[in-house]
This record gives C-alpha cells, structure tokens and sequence, in this order.
C-alpha cells in the first residue's frame, strides 16, 4: 500500500482504510435494500436522485398488482421529504423529492 500520508503510523493507515471499506460496505448494503442497485444511470439528475435518497435515507417503494383482466399495474414512488430533507435539498440546489413517480401497466 503506498500513500502520502506522512504524519500517521502503518496501523492508523490501515484502521482508516478499513473504516473507509466498512463505510462504502454500508452504503452498498443500503442500496441494495433500497432498491437502488445496480445503478445504471446516466443522466445527472437521475445519478444525483439516487444519491440524495442513498445518502438522506428517503425511499423508493414498487408495487406491484395484478388487474381483474389479468395486466399488471407497477407503481415506484418516493417516500415524502422530512424538513430536514428540504434543508439539505436547498443547500444543494435540487429537489427535495428528486424522482417522480413512474407508473407501468403490462
């Protein structure tokens, strides 16, 4: 391993790195529960939604019904903004609420 760092010992890098793995740990265990891996955007306001809700711990909800006539509705929403939510999105410069509703029927 080689790094700058000159002003820490061999150990300290080492705990620092591990705290940096367990850290990028959490956030690829909370993607996943969340729904938001793989992510495969490529539009900026779509990578910046996925961010805010990965990091501000909003949620997307999908549900999925089946329709008397057998087609299938699919529904993803995002859970509402808190005030903190609001705060953070404007220090940003961005929505609050940064994905919209999608809806499909089969």
């Amino acid at each position: 391993m080689h790094t700058s760092i000159k002003d820490m010992t061999g150990l300290e890098i080492w705990n620092l790195y591990m705290t940096l793995t367990d850290v990028e740990d959490g956030f690829r265990s909370m993607k996943s529960e969340l729904g938001l891996r793989p992510n495969h955007h490529q539009l900026d306001k779509r990578i910046k939604g996925s961010i805010v809700i990965s990091v501000l711990v909003q949620q997307r909800v999908t549900t999925e019904m089946t329709r008397r006539e057998g087609k299938g509705i699919w529904l993803r929403g995002t859970s509402a903004p808190e005030a903190f939510h609001y705060l953070v999105a404007d220090a940003l410069s961005i929505k609050a609420k940064p994905l919209d509703t999608k809806r499909r029927i089969r």
